[in-house]
């Protein structure tokens, strides 16, 4: 991955993070959820492997829990185009 890249994957992953913040604060979960997603997959093809991995199996067994069924089905969908190591 190019410099270039990398920057524009922090750059993302923190414009990211900040309304994923107020989004589990305020209790809009289902937010929470897409934005979680989202910075799962810019960590997953940033790089982050492991900890974009990590995020979206904790998505999938909370989202399951609580009936997001859609958002369970996008987070098993952005697992499934990981290699296998």
């Amino acid at each position: 991955m190019s410099a270039a890249s990398d920057d524009t994957s922090m750059s993302v992953k923190r414009d990211l993070e900040s309304p994923l913040s107020v989004a589990h604060k305020c209790g809009y979960v289902e937010y929470e959820y897409k934005l979680g997603l989202a910075l799962g997959e810019v960590e997953l093809k940033s790089g982050a492997e492991k900890q974009g991995s990590a995020r979206l199996e904790r998505i999938i067994g909370e989202a399951n829990h609580k009936g997001f069924r859609l958002i369970v089905r996008d987070a098993t969908e952005l697992l499934k185009t990981q290699p296998a190591h």
